[in-house]
């Protein structure tokens, strides 16, 4: 165990991993103590106005940073990295200041969510959170780039202690979803406060240095950029839809599923692709020996997941009664109905630098596109052709499934190898563990 422990410690990338992943790992500990207790004091309709105020913030986010939020890894000097990091940060100042206005004055004709308050202040909340969501996300980009870990560790500790100190009290007095938004404001200030006390990156930048950094790194802001937007679009999709067409409850009960199916995700995927992202790189000129792997490596996760997406569909809806309280027996169903996509996504996320380290980075912003374009299908079929939420989410998961299984496809043909493997073993794997599920369902009554 000794020479284990040092073993891990002198492999400075894994013992990043695991800093890294312990942070993450106890802050979910945290939110899942703290779940059952918040959904019993909240209404699906606050998580649905929640839900719907962080997809509008997600997609203003990811344009206020112009693509430039990744390229703080990129130069070779510290204070280059700076320059990028303040350039951002000037940028996502400006175009949140320019969308707070277009959004207040066309507040008479369109309001992106209400909540019954002034829209105005709602609006107010949005800035507030798009300004330390922002610069939250730079600031870790930039510790990160300093291999600062143990100052990481603490944000996703912080952020669900918010949620304990905030969004609780808050939910007995009887905020509604502004217990969420105050919560996650605050979180992200204080993370961001205790990543300021360590670092500083902010500088004093003049027009020269900021349009130089716009013309360095151009091929962000013209690539990147779009294809996070498209990405963010078609996550995004499902929150938009879901209010407009069945209202905030249900798209409250789609959020819990989400949040409950996403820990996996958050918990182990981000690792595990750092992980495979080196992987790839070593084995870049190897493809047959990294699809092996890949495979390998996909076969693990279905193997893993199999027994929980059979507990899903057999007993999801009474464990979600249980756990959270009668009012998300639906969210329970929900989740059954999205268990494939999650594995799958999960696999996507693992693998998401396959291209990226076969230089076929050009084949993201096209599969984004795809993505998009299929979940906004899915959603108009099932809209048109049934009346029901759990008939349009059933359309929403086949057509996620498939995009995310032809996304792994490609990274396959990519690697020129096991494509047929991996659709084999995709096709037994719904087909066994579907069947079983709904066998033990059928079985249990």
């Amino acid at each position: 165990m000794r020479k284990l422990i040092q073993k891990i410690r002198a492999n400075r990338f894994v013992s990043a991993v695991l800093v890294l992943m312990s942070g993450t790992a106890l802050g979910q500990v945290i939110g899942l103590l703290t779940t059952p207790i918040v959904s019993r004091i909240y209404t699906t309709s606050a998580y649905g106005e929640y839900a719907l105020f962080v997809s509008v913030a997600a997609i203003l986010a990811t344009v206020s940073q112009a693509g430039l939020g990744s390229a703080i890894m990129v130069p070779d000097e510290d204070h280059d990295a700076k320059l990028v990091f303040n350039s951002a940060f000037l940028f996502m100042g400006a175009f949140l200041c320019l969308s707070i206005i277009v959004l207040v004055i066309l507040s008479p004709w369109v309001q992106v969510f209400s909540f019954g308050d002034p829209y105005v202040l709602s609006l107010l909340a949005l800035a507030a959170h798009l300004l330390f969501l922002n610069a939250s996300n730079l600031l870790r980009i930039f510790v990160n780039r300093m291999r600062m870990y143990k100052v990481l560790f603490w944000n996703s500790i912080i952020s669900a202690s918010a949620t304990l100190v905030i969004t609780i009290p808050l939910g007995l007095v009887g905020w509604g979803s502004w217990g969420f938004i105050i919560a996650g404001i605050a979180g992200n200030a204080v993370c961001c406060a205790q990543m300021l006390a360590r670092i500083n990156p902010f500088l004093r930048i003049c027009w020269a240095d900021f349009k130089q950094v716009f013309v360095t790194y151009k091929k962000f802001t013209f690539f990147q950029l779009p294809s996070n937007m498209v990405e963010t679009l078609a996550q995004q999709t499902p929150n938009q839809i879901l209010e407009a067409t069945f209202g905030s409850a249900s798209l409250g009960s789609y959020s819990m599923s989400n949040k409950i199916l996403g820990i996996p995700s958050r918990l182990i995927a981000s690792p595990v692709n750092q992980v495979y992202f080196r992987t790839a790189v070593d084995l870049h000129d190897d493809t047959k020996r990294l699809a092996k792997f890949s495979l390998g490596l996909v076969q693990k996760i279905y193997l893993a997941a199999a027994p929980l997406i059979i507990i899903l569909i057999a007993f999801g809806e009474p464990v979600f009664s249980f756990v959270l309280g009668g009012r998300w027996a639906e969210a329970g169903t929900i989740a059954a109905m999205l268990s494939f996509q999650y594995v799958f996504i999960f696999c996507t996320t693992c693998m998401s630098y396959c291209r990226v380290a076969l230089n076929r980075q050009g084949t993201n912003l096209i599969m984004s596109c795809v993505s998009l374009s299929v979940i906004v299908l899915s959603f108009v079929i099932g809209i048109c052709f049934f009346d029901s939420l759990l008939s349009v989410l059933a359309c929403y998961a086949v057509g996620s499934c498939l995009v995310a299984i032809a996304d792994l496809t490609l990274d396959f043909i990519c690697m020129k190898s096991c494509y047929a493997k991996f659709l084999i073993t995709t096709v037994v794997f719904v087909l066994i563990v579907g069947s079983l599920g709904l066998l033990l369902r059928f079985l249990c009554g």
